[in-house]
Protein backbone atom coordinates (compact mmCIF):
# COMPACT_ATOMS: atom_id res chain seq x y z
CA UNK A 1 0.00 0.00 0.00
CA UNK A 2 2.46 2.62 0.74
CA UNK A 3 5.19 1.84 -2.62
CA UNK A 4 1.61 2.15 -4.42
CA UNK A 5 1.20 5.94 -2.82
CA UNK A 6 4.83 6.52 -2.92
CA UNK A 7 4.74 7.00 0.93
CA UNK A 8 7.71 5.76 3.57
CA UNK A 9 6.86 3.73 6.85
CA UNK A 10 7.31 6.86 8.86
CA UNK A 11 4.61 8.46 6.57
CA UNK A 12 2.20 5.43 7.27
CA UNK A 13 -0.27 8.04 9.10
CA UNK A 14 -0.50 9.79 5.62
CA UNK A 15 -3.04 6.84 4.00
CA UNK A 16 -5.62 8.55 6.48
CA UNK A 17 -5.72 11.77 4.11
CA UNK A 18 -6.22 9.94 1.36
CA UNK A 19 -9.56 9.63 -0.57
CA UNK A 20 -11.44 6.65 0.05
CA UNK A 21 -11.60 6.05 -4.06
CA UNK A 22 -8.41 6.78 -4.46
CA UNK A 23 -7.30 4.13 -1.51
CA UNK A 24 -9.70 1.48 -2.60
CA UNK A 25 -7.92 1.63 -5.85
CA UNK A 26 -4.54 1.66 -4.44
CA UNK A 27 -5.44 -0.97 -2.14
CA UNK A 28 -6.73 -3.52 -5.24
CA UNK A 29 -3.49 -2.74 -6.63
CA UNK A 30 -1.45 -3.38 -3.72
CA UNK A 31 -2.91 -6.73 -3.42
CA UNK A 32 -3.00 -8.20 -6.61
CA UNK A 33 1.24 -8.05 -6.25
CA UNK A 34 0.44 -10.20 -3.40
CA UNK A 35 0.80 -14.03 -2.83
CA UNK A 36 -2.63 -15.51 -2.65
CA UNK A 37 -3.92 -18.51 -0.39
CA UNK A 38 -7.57 -18.57 -1.45
CA UNK A 39 -9.09 -20.65 -3.76
CA UNK A 40 -9.42 -20.30 -7.69
CA UNK A 41 -13.21 -19.82 -7.69
CA UNK A 42 -13.48 -17.27 -5.00
CA UNK A 43 -11.11 -14.79 -6.39
CA UNK A 44 -13.02 -14.61 -9.36
CA UNK A 45 -16.05 -12.92 -8.15
CA UNK A 46 -14.62 -12.29 -4.32
CA UNK A 47 -12.65 -10.25 -2.10
CA UNK A 48 -9.08 -11.48 -2.14
CA UNK A 49 -6.29 -10.99 1.06
CA UNK A 50 -8.17 -7.93 2.75
CA UNK A 51 -7.82 -8.29 6.14
CA UNK A 52 -5.56 -7.29 9.13
CA UNK A 53 -2.50 -8.59 9.81
CA UNK A 54 -1.09 -10.15 12.72
CA UNK A 55 1.98 -7.43 14.00
CA UNK A 56 2.19 -8.22 17.49
CA UNK A 57 1.55 -5.05 18.84
CA UNK A 58 -2.42 -3.98 17.53
CA UNK A 59 -3.52 -7.64 17.04
CA UNK A 60 -0.78 -9.78 18.48
CA UNK A 61 -2.05 -13.11 17.44
CA UNK A 62 -4.30 -14.69 14.87
CA UNK A 63 -8.36 -14.98 16.88
CA UNK A 64 -8.50 -18.25 15.81
CA UNK A 65 -5.18 -20.09 15.17
CA UNK A 66 -3.85 -22.13 17.14
CA UNK A 67 -6.82 -22.25 19.15
CA UNK A 68 -9.63 -19.96 20.03
CA UNK A 69 -9.42 -16.95 22.68
CA UNK A 70 -10.07 -17.56 25.69
CA UNK A 71 -11.87 -14.28 26.32
CA UNK A 72 -15.28 -15.68 24.45
CA UNK A 73 -14.92 -19.19 26.09
CA UNK A 74 -17.73 -18.50 27.76
CA UNK A 75 -19.74 -16.75 25.03
CA UNK A 76 -22.79 -19.28 23.46
CA UNK A 77 -22.32 -18.85 19.79
CA UNK A 78 -25.43 -17.89 16.96
CA UNK A 79 -24.21 -18.70 13.88
CA UNK A 80 -25.44 -18.58 10.04
CA UNK A 81 -24.08 -18.83 6.37
CA UNK A 82 -25.48 -16.67 3.45
CA UNK A 83 -26.32 -18.55 0.71
CA UNK A 84 -23.46 -17.03 -1.51
CA UNK A 85 -21.65 -15.05 1.37
CA UNK A 86 -18.75 -12.83 -0.93
CA UNK A 87 -19.63 -13.89 -4.12
CA UNK A 88 -22.29 -11.65 -5.91
CA UNK A 89 -22.85 -10.16 -9.25
CA UNK A 90 -23.58 -6.15 -7.35
CA UNK A 91 -21.40 -4.85 -10.04
CA UNK A 92 -21.19 -7.20 -12.19
CA UNK A 93 -24.08 -7.08 -15.20
CA UNK A 94 -22.22 -9.74 -16.90
CA UNK A 95 -22.94 -12.41 -14.71
CA UNK A 96 -26.39 -12.51 -15.62
CA UNK A 97 -25.62 -13.95 -18.91
CA UNK A 98 -23.10 -16.84 -17.24
CA UNK A 99 -22.96 -19.54 -19.58
CA UNK A 100 -23.37 -23.30 -18.21
CA UNK A 101 -20.36 -24.12 -19.37
CA UNK A 102 -18.44 -21.27 -18.21
CA UNK A 103 -19.86 -22.60 -14.91
CA UNK A 104 -18.70 -26.13 -15.34
CA UNK A 105 -14.96 -24.65 -16.61
CA UNK A 106 -14.90 -22.56 -13.45
CA UNK A 107 -15.69 -25.42 -11.00
CA UNK A 108 -13.78 -27.95 -12.62
CA UNK A 109 -10.73 -25.89 -12.04
CA UNK A 110 -11.20 -26.11 -8.50
CA UNK A 111 -12.52 -29.43 -7.94
CA UNK A 112 -10.81 -31.31 -11.25
CA UNK A 113 -12.68 -34.55 -12.40
CA UNK A 114 -15.47 -34.24 -9.33
CA UNK A 115 -16.59 -30.88 -11.60
CA UNK A 116 -19.66 -32.07 -12.85
CA UNK A 117 -20.93 -34.16 -10.30
CA UNK A 118 -20.83 -31.26 -7.76
CA UNK A 119 -22.60 -29.36 -10.38
CA UNK A 120 -25.35 -31.80 -11.26
CA UNK A 121 -25.38 -32.14 -7.00
CA UNK A 122 -26.32 -28.27 -6.96
CA UNK A 123 -28.57 -28.06 -9.94
CA UNK A 124 -30.59 -30.94 -8.28
CA UNK A 125 -31.04 -29.02 -4.96
CA UNK A 126 -31.74 -25.79 -6.33
CA UNK A 127 -33.17 -26.04 -9.99
CA UNK A 128 -34.34 -22.78 -10.55
CA UNK A 129 -30.90 -21.30 -9.58
CA UNK A 130 -28.70 -19.38 -12.66
CA UNK A 131 -25.56 -20.92 -13.64
CA UNK A 132 -24.14 -17.86 -11.96
CA UNK A 133 -26.34 -18.56 -8.49
CA UNK A 134 -24.93 -22.05 -8.80
CA UNK A 135 -21.53 -20.53 -8.94
CA UNK A 136 -22.02 -18.31 -5.88
CA UNK A 137 -23.32 -21.28 -3.81
CA UNK A 138 -20.66 -23.65 -4.48
CA UNK A 139 -17.98 -21.10 -4.05
CA UNK A 140 -19.25 -20.17 -0.82
CA UNK A 141 -19.73 -23.73 0.11
CA UNK A 142 -15.41 -23.59 1.28
CA UNK A 143 -16.92 -21.81 4.56
CA UNK A 144 -19.11 -24.44 5.84
CA UNK A 145 -16.65 -28.11 6.29
CA UNK A 146 -17.91 -28.96 9.97
CA UNK A 147 -21.16 -30.08 11.15
CA UNK A 148 -22.71 -27.57 12.56
CA UNK A 149 -26.46 -26.02 13.79
CA UNK A 150 -26.94 -23.37 11.49
CA UNK A 151 -29.15 -21.72 9.00
CA UNK A 152 -28.90 -20.66 5.38
CA UNK A 153 -30.01 -17.37 4.57
CA UNK A 154 -31.32 -16.92 1.39
CA UNK A 155 -33.70 -14.38 0.42
CA UNK A 156 -32.82 -12.24 -2.60
CA UNK A 157 -33.12 -8.04 -2.45
CA UNK A 158 -35.50 -7.25 -5.65
CA UNK A 159 -33.51 -4.14 -6.20
CA UNK A 160 -30.75 -4.18 -8.74
CA UNK A 161 -32.76 -6.93 -10.47
CA UNK A 162 -31.77 -9.12 -7.57
CA UNK A 163 -28.15 -9.16 -9.03
CA UNK A 164 -26.67 -8.64 -4.93
CA UNK A 165 -28.37 -11.89 -4.47
CA UNK A 166 -28.02 -13.11 -0.44
CA UNK A 167 -24.57 -12.07 -0.12
CA UNK A 168 -22.35 -11.55 3.16
CA UNK A 169 -23.88 -9.88 6.16
CA UNK A 170 -27.38 -9.31 3.90
CA UNK A 171 -29.89 -10.95 6.38
CA UNK A 172 -27.97 -8.53 9.52
CA UNK A 173 -31.21 -6.21 9.55
CA UNK A 174 -33.78 -9.03 9.81
CA UNK A 175 -32.02 -11.04 12.11
CA UNK A 176 -31.79 -7.83 14.55
CA UNK A 177 -34.86 -6.58 13.72
CA UNK A 178 -34.19 -3.08 12.28
CA UNK A 179 -34.43 -4.43 8.32
CA UNK A 180 -36.24 -0.78 8.03
CA UNK A 181 -33.00 1.14 8.41
CA UNK A 182 -31.39 -1.04 5.44
CA UNK A 183 -30.99 -0.09 1.41
CA UNK A 184 -31.33 -4.03 0.54
CA UNK A 185 -34.83 -3.27 -0.46
CA UNK A 186 -37.61 -1.21 -1.36
CA UNK A 187 -40.57 -3.58 -0.62
CA UNK A 188 -41.95 -2.42 2.68
CA UNK A 189 -44.51 -5.21 2.87
CA UNK A 190 -42.08 -7.92 2.04
CA UNK A 191 -39.67 -6.27 4.62
CA UNK A 192 -41.97 -6.53 7.75
CA UNK A 193 -43.18 -10.37 7.24
CA UNK A 194 -39.18 -11.26 6.88
CA UNK A 195 -37.94 -9.10 9.76
CA UNK A 196 -41.22 -10.29 11.71
CA UNK A 197 -40.40 -14.39 10.66
CA UNK A 198 -36.75 -14.01 11.08
CA UNK A 199 -37.36 -12.34 14.49
CA UNK A 200 -39.62 -15.11 15.81
CA UNK A 201 -37.02 -18.20 14.36
CA UNK A 202 -34.55 -16.33 16.73
CA UNK A 203 -36.15 -15.91 19.41
CA UNK A 204 -38.75 -18.74 19.91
Amino acid sequence: MLAEVGLSKSRVRELQTIPVDRLSGVAAEAMKKMPSHQSFLRQVNGEDNWGPTVDGRILPRHPFDPNAPEVSAEVPPLTDSNLHEIVNGLDRRETEAMPMDELHQLVSQEFGEHGRGIVDAYRSHYPQATPFDLYATIAAASFRRAPAYAYIYAWRTPILDERPGPFHAAELGFAFDSAESCMITSVEAVLEQLSYQNKSVLLG
